[in-house]
């Protein structure tokens, strides 16, 4: 059976790749520069999705924010590719789609320079036509001109293509333009939760959602294990 979308769009934090822990360590790196409290891993992979920028709100108050800001991305660039990978079975998906000749993309609200360099390091380049994060726009998820810009970047519409990611904001991102979003658990936020965000099915990793599409079957439940 074909596959029921001509394009898609990745999420790519907890989606795609694992760099949470680099990411842990940013923020407990600008946060104890500062010294302030430095919150526990579980915390911040939870609080994630809405950029960095949004994230650190959490963590400090409006004098410091700046200076927490600078302070991440200065240790990102030192540490990004420390410790980052693909997720399981993620290269295979992309490779079997790119194979069906049907557009894939990364649409996040990581720093869009940061995500092109980890795309590039984790060689998920050739497989996307295009890879857009906060800065790259005046806008991040869930706003809907940032999901319509890399629609248009794309050439799709909501109606033929679909979103997979890992957070609430994703879910928010494709559903504010009525496209279907699939939810994955292999990052920040569990099923309940992107459920009641309104995902169209949410599955265990990305393999298994695209094997269940694959066989033209929308729902986890039906899935002959």
């Amino acid at each position: 059976m074909a596959f029921p979308y001509q394009t898609v769009l990745y999420d790519l934090d907890g989606t795609l790749i694992d760099q949470f822990n680099v990411i842990y360590r940013c923020y407990s790196y600008a946060l104890s520069t500062l010294s302030l409290p430095v919150p526990s891993r579980k915390t911040v992979v939870e609080t994630v999705g809405g950029s960095m920028e949004v994230t650190m709100t959490h963590f400090v108050d409006a004098k410091n924010h700046k200076k927490a800001v600078r302070l991440f991305r200065e240790h990102f660039q030192k540490i990004a590719l420390d410790e980052v990978s693909v997720l399981p079975g993620v290269a295979g998906v992309l490779a079997n789609l790119h194979q069906k000749n049907i557009p894939q993309a990364v649409f996040t609200n990581k720093n869009g320079r940061a995500a092109r360099l980890v795309c590039q390091h984790l060689k998920l380049t050739p497989f996307l036509q295009a890879i857009v994060g906060t800065n790259d726009t005046a806008y991040r998820k869930p706003q809907p001109e940032f999901t319509r810009h890399i629609l248009q970047m794309v050439k799709a519409t909501p109606e033929n293509c679909c979103l997979v990611g890992d957070s609430p904001f994703d879910i928010k991102a494709g559903k504010a333009v009525g496209m279907a979003v699939y939810g994955v658990e292999t990052g920040t936020h569990c099923r309940e939760a992107l459920q009641l965000a309104g995902a169209s099915e949410v599955y265990a990793t990305l393999p298994e959602w695209y094997q269940a599409l694959s066989k033209g079957i929308p729902h986890k439940e039906e899935i002959v294990r």
